[in-house]
């Protein structure tokens, strides 16, 4: 991520979420924003449980990016995969684990 906004105030996202085919969000918004280090590689892994209800229907994984549309902010998104788990897993809610920052490629 770079960035030309402020180091001390949010005003741009980067916002990952799964939600319904019709766009209601099915979990809570995993956000980067612009007052995260910079120049910066970052490994997100996101865990979501207790989804039990939405067996064999669709969702969608929506990867967005919101800006304030002053100062440019750009977010980068490199190799993303989806690991499907079945059975074996309970409780709700969503897990959240973040690595900052990598060392850059």
């Amino acid at each position: 991520m770079t960035s030309s906004d402020s180091t001390t105030n949010p005003f741009d996202y980067l916002e990952i979420v799964l939600q319904s085919p019709l766009g209601n969000d099915l979990t809570g918004r995993h956000q980067i924003k612009n007052t995260d280090a910079r120049g910066a590689w970052y490994q997100r892994s996101i865990i979501y449980t207790g989804l039990g209800s939405w067996v064999g229907q669709q969702m969608w994984l929506v990867i967005e990016a919101k800006t304030d549309g002053s100062l440019p902010t750009t977010f980068f998104v490199d190799d993303v995969s989806l690991v499907i788990q079945c059975g074996g897993t309970s409780g709700a809610g969503t897990g959240d684990t973040f690595t900052s920052p990598l060392t850059p490629p």
